[in-house]
This record gives C-alpha cells, structure tokens and sequence, in this order.
C-alpha cells in the first residue's frame, strides 16, 4: 500500500533539484510515492529527473505538454496519486527524512483528514523557525487557520493570527477527503496565491485535523521564488483571486459571517 504521494511541481529548479530529490527518496517512511511533473524546463531539470526515476521505481514522472505553472501541475499529480494521503513539495526545497513517517503516523492516530506541523525557512540571512500556537484545540486550531487564509493572515480578535497559514508543503492532506470535497489548486496562469485558496477549501471541509509541533520542511528563499516576480502578484491576478474567495464564500452560505475579513485583503 503506498502510504504517501509525494507531488513535487518541477521547472526550472537549476542547483536545488538534486537535495530536494535526495530528501525525498531518502524518506524513512517507505512506502510512498514521488510524482515528478515536469512543466516543460528548460535547464536540464527534467533530465536530472529521469536519472532518478531509472533508479528509483517509487518515482512517477508526468510531462505536461505545454507550461501549466505550478498550481494545475499539482492538480496533475493528485489527478494519479495512489497514495492515502497527499503531500507535496516545491522543487527547490528539502525535507527532514523522517518528515513524512511523522505526519503519516500523526494522522493515523487520528484519523486525520489534514495534519499541520511547523516548517523552516533558509536564505541567505539564515534559518527562520515558523511556528503554530499551541495548546489550541483541534477544531479552533483548523478554524483559526480558515480565518487567516481568508483575511490574508491578519490578526483578528480573539483568534490566533497564523502567518504561515498558506504552506501546503508542511501537511499532508487525505487523499480521500480532497477528493469527496473537489478540492484542487485553481489555475495560476489566470489566478495568483493557489496555495491560499487550496488551504482555504481545505480548512473549511475539514473535520478532523491534527497538528504536530515540529518542523520537518525546509523553505529555500532565494531570488528567484515565484512568490516575489512581478507576474505572480500581478492585479490582474489579485482580482480573480479575491473573486474566487467570494464565490466559494457565498456558495457554502458563510458570506455573511466572513465578508468583512475579506474586505481587509
């Protein structure tokens, strides 16, 4: 049975390829899965990719035919993934090689439908440790996260305001459960911050969720993340990102109660 599918979006990740596939395939939990869909590079990654894959039989490769940017190269993966549960990882990042083993035996000990750990971040000032509150209860926890995706993870009152709330990368989510909720990454060709409207889908459907207070992943900041270029937070795709938000807002009936936390993004 593989356990985790483990969807890793691949372009052009140059020099940083190589110790996020070794991070992976080194993993301590065995039976996983590794969906490398390679979204038409141009440096050689995908080449890098198939050395791997020869060697290593738990690696898929899916080659889009054309540039499908990160978030419907995800929706690639999870479309094949055979896993229970769902991970995922950027190209350019690395993970503890026990990561996987701790938050698969994390969900089933509860059944979880998302669990939630802490994760790192490295650039070139050093290593940030970003954490979760806790001691919060499992269902205030998941709701807490809900309201800091929609508000852009502004503090609110009297709820914890979770700055790193939109990484997808530090969970694993139910392969099942994404998907009975058809829960997917929206199309940033069109609309910007995926990750964010994923987690809120996410946050919202949940109804068992666990959080472990350790880190595990380790986000690579450097100056060519997709996050800080121009196109990616372009207004042109900052509208239909908060068009989105409110259709599934006033979909599910909770328009009213949210409304005013969306009008601060």
């Amino acid at each position: 049975m593989i356990k985790i599918s483990i969807i890793v979006p691949v372009h052009n990740a140059g020099k940083y390829l190589i110790s996020c596939l070794d991070s992976l395939i080194s993993q301590t939990l065995r039976e996983i899965e590794i969906i490398l869909v390679l979204d038409c590079p141009t440096d050689g990654s995908d080449r890098i990719c198939e050395q791997y894959a020869e060697k290593d039989s738990r690696i898929q490769l899916v080659r889009n035919k054309t540039s499908l940017h990160i978030g419907r190269s995800r929706n690639e993966g999870i479309k094949i993934a055979k896993g229970e549960y769902i991970g995922f990882s950027d190209h350019d990042d690395y993970c503890d090689l026990h990561m996987f083993e701790s938050l698969y035996n994390s969900a089933k000990k509860k059944d979880a439908d998302v669990v939630i750990s802490n994760l790192y971040n490295e650039s070139s000032k050093g290593q940030d440790y970003y954490s979760f509150p806790v001691g919060i209860p499992d269902v205030k926890f998941n709701r807490n996260l809900f309201v800091s995706l929609v508000s852009g993870a502004r503090a609110q009152k009297n709820a914890e305001s979770f700055s790193n709330a939109n990484a997808i990368y530090n969970k694993i989510y139910k392969n099942e459960f994404l998907i009975n909720n058809n829960i997917l990454f929206p199309d940033n060709r069109i609309v910007t911050i995926e990750d964010v409207i994923f987690g809120i889908k996410v946050h919202f459907y949940a109804k068992n969720t666990a959080f472990l207070p350790e880190a595990f992943y380790h986000h690579v900041d450097h100056n060519q993340n997709a996050f800080g270029s121009y196109d990616y937070l372009a207004i042109s795709k900052m509208i239909p990102h908060i068009q989105e938000i409110f259709y599934f807002l006033k979909q599910n009936n909770v328009w009213i109660v949210y409304q005013k936390l969306l009008a601060l993004c």
